[in-house]
């Protein structure tokens, strides 16, 4: 076992994939063991969902919501079928398109309320990570659809198969998801008036 720090925002804990089977087969009977599995998943499955509804208590509740659902199907989780994070995903994104479903597009927060979720070791790392969440702020004006394959694909850091996965789709039909919303969002960079800058600080490029 061992930490990871992921886009320099969040630690998470890794494990081999077969002491994670273990740690699930006993958490179907051993409410400690699903402690331990929520404790080493949430800050991921946490991550996903703030960056998908950026209304932080909104938030903090389809967390709450998601592994209420992990816990009372977790005896019914097959890992034949999928891996346990890629379920713990499928959970979290069905429980925000039920959220979008009844809510509608979130109320957005400032940028400066989004920053104190975040602690810095030095002043490149704060000026990234600035432009790290004027992304996610431009990508939470795409569409609901656009929205969940650009968080998946470049902020978790998801496989088109893992997307696919996740999303119910086949591979093929995410690799077309993924061009579109790459195109919205490159046109929206645009608009916005911002493409250099987010090209020098980011070197993303947006013209391929």
């Amino acid at each position: 076992m061992e930490s990871g720090n992921i886009s320099g925002c969040e630690t998470y804990i890794i494990m081999k994939e077969e002491s994670v089977l273990a740690l699930v087969e006993e958490a179907k009977e051993d409410a400690e063991a699903f402690g331990k599995l929520y404790d080493m998943y949430k800050p991921r499955i946490h991550g996903y969902i703030a960056r998908r509804v950026t209304n932080m208590r909104d938030a903090e509740d389809l967390v709450a919501q998601t592994f209420e659902k992990v816990l009372r199907g977790i005896r019914c989780y097959d890992s034949s079928k999928a891996s346990f994070l890629t379920w713990l995903y499928r959970i979290a994104n069905h429980t925000i398109i039920d959220y979008m479903r009844r809510n509608g597009r979130a109320k957005q927060v400032s940028l400066d309320e989004a920053m104190e979720m975040y602690r810095f070791k030095s002043k490149s790392e704060l000026q990234l990570t600035r432009y790290y969440l004027m992304v996610m702020e431009l990508i939470t004006e795409l569409s609901a659809a656009h929205q969940e394959v650009l968080t998946l694909k470049f902020f978790e850091d998801k496989s088109n198969r893992e997307i696919a996965e996740i999303t119910g789709c086949s591979n093929k039909h995410i690799a077309v998801k993924v061009y579109r919303a790459l195109r919205a969002l490159r046109k929206l960079v645009e608009v916005k008036g911002i493409l250099g800058d987010l090209r020098e600080r980011m070197s993303i490029d947006y013209e391929s």
